[in-house]
């Protein structure tokens, strides 16, 4: 599973990727909330706003997902773009 936070400025590119790679079945999330541990909500202005893309592939799929996901990055430095690759161990 690869969890992906972003801007939503990149919107239009991370589903650009996501179609090239054929990976169709994924979650978003639109502007998630950011709560602090103290229960603080600091979705306070349009600067803070961030969505969260939640998809479930094949190992074997992840290392080219991660590459085009840097490729991002690079054109867009600002956007707040990270992936982290969780292993599901089990489900309910």
């Amino acid at each position: 599973m690869v969890y992906i936070t972003h801007d939503p400025s990149v919107d239009e590119q991370l589903k650009e990727v996501l179609s090239e790679l054929k990976i169709d079945h994924y979650s978003r999330f639109r502007e998630a909330l950011q709560v602090t541990s103290s229960g603080k909500t600091l979705l306070d202005s349009e600067l803070d706003r961030h969505n969260v893309t939640v998809a479930v592939i094949e190992q074997s799929r992840k290392g080219k997902l991660l590459e085009k996901l840097k490729e991002i990055q690079v054109d867009a430095p600002f956007a707040s773009l990270r992936a982290f690759v969780v292993s599901v161990v089990d489900t309910i």
